[in-house]
């Protein structure tokens, strides 16, 4: 527990770090057209890889071996498992104190595993039948990890997109994309009776739902495209849009209010325990309902849920902690779209619904890319910058506030 934070940067950044050397190694890269993966490209990759943004500066197809893409998928799976069992530790650490970590750490490696297998054999059959079956097997295998660990790294954007109309890669890809916003400790942890993992399932659910209904209404203006497509479209999207970053529809060609839809998405993200980012629709709905207990009138009503609380589910302590680990994702969040959008105006010639878009992405974790012009090497940098200080900082401070809190329990 004293060790969690150190534990946790170190190994990130060893993460970021090896990844990057790796990724330079001849084995693992081309030059297609005499044009070589460079550093900055290892390093972009590294830290996208690492702390599940999923932004790229190269096609991952193109400029990587059969090698490089496989160092890729470890270096995200590692990135991932170390954020999840870090997180899923001190927060069942502080809803369930009786829960060991050793079988949190347990139950965190066997449900990704486990579910990512899985998911991986189910989406055989969307699957390109003109590929060995070790290719096929590498790119389900590839994505399934991608999708779940809330990465959204794809080697091919464009047979990725092609899966837009293929019903397996609706039908697998978005319930492991909604499974990974939930967070391990709602799936493996805590009893659905819990006031937390029903928080959990209801934000989460409710975001995709509403998030459905409002990409369709701001695309049904726009498009001329079927009813089915529509739902399509909007189903994956609001999935994806809480972090993952996956797309089977350029950010680019939908409408101002598709793109404000989804910058929405990504600022509430995924619940604390997932590998995602974003302040957590589980933690929003705590921190509103807190709000609207102290509005004026509501104060014998709000005496009486934290009772209830006491009395049922745990203590008012566990509901202050988490009250407060709201507040501060908000605070950063809004602090880090900020500062990236501030220098990404000063090296980028977006125009400002482009320049928030790209700045949320990559602050929040999600990696939705709104155009595909390129960057400057300063906005480069910036953007590199912008996804590790998005990973670690929200990170950081879930940690701090989680481990007090947990120290506070004994």
């Amino acid at each position: 527990m004293r060790r969690a934070l150190a534990v946790y940067v170190l190994t990130l950044v060893g993460l970021i770090v090896a990844g990057v050397f790796l990724l330079k190694l001849p084995v693992a890269t081309l030059a297609p057209h005499g044009a070589p993966f460079q550093w900055i490209d290892a390093i972009y990759t590294s830290v996208s890889a690492t702390c599940g943004v999923g932004l790229t500066s190269r096609e991952l197809d193109v400029y990587l071996t059969t090698t490089g893409q496989t160092l890729v998928a470890v270096v995200m799976q590692a990135g991932a498992l170390v954020h999840m069992m870090v997180i899923c530790v001190l927060l069942v650490r502080v809803l369930a104190p009786k829960v060991s970590p050793r079988r949190v750490v347990a139950a965190v490696l066997c449900t990704t595993f486990a579910i990512e297998l899985l998911a991986a054999v189910a989406m055989w059959p969307a699957g390109d039948d003109t590929a060995s079956t070790a290719q096929r097997a590498g790119w389900n295998l590839f994505h399934a990890i991608s999708a779940y660990s809330q990465v959204g790294l794809t080697l091919s954007d464009s047979r990725f997109a092609m899966g837009r109309f293929v019903w397996p890669m609706h039908a697998v890809i978005v319930p492991l994309m909604f499974l990974g916003s939930v967070g391990l400790p709602v799936l493996v942890c805590l009893p659905m009776r819990h006031w937390y993992a029903r928080a959990a399932w209801g934000g989460a659910f409710l975001v995709y739902i509403v998030g459905v209904a409002a990409l369709m209404v701001s695309q049904c203006c726009d498009t001329n495209a079927s009813w089915h497509t529509l739902i399509a479209d909007s189903s994956f999207l609001s999935a994806s849009a809480r972090t993952t970053g996956l797309s089977t529809l350029r950010s680019d060609h939908l409408s101002i209010g598709s793109q404000s839809v989804l910058m929405v998405l990504m600022v509430i993200g995924v619940n604390p325990g997932s590998a995602g980012g974003g302040v957590g629709p589980a933690l929003i709905l705590i921190l509103a309902r807190t709000v609207v207990g102290k509005l004026p009138g509501r104060g014998h009503h709000g005496e009486h849920d934290a009772q209830c609380n006491i009395k049922h589910y745990t203590n008012a302590r566990t509901r202050q902690v988490l009250t407060r680990l709201a507040w501060c994702s908000v605070i950063m969040m809004a602090l880090l779209v900020t500062g990236v959008a501030s220098l990404l105006a000063c090296f980028e010639p977006y125009v400002p619904a482009a320049l928030m878009f790209e700045s949320i992405s990559a602050s929040t974790g999600t990696g939705l890319p709104v155009n595909d012009l390129g960057m400057t090497r300063a906005g480069t940098w910036t953007m590199i910058a912008a996804m590790f200080a998005g990973r670690m900082g929200p990170a950081v401070l879930t940690i701090i506030v989680l481990r007090r809190a947990a120290v506070d329990n004994r």
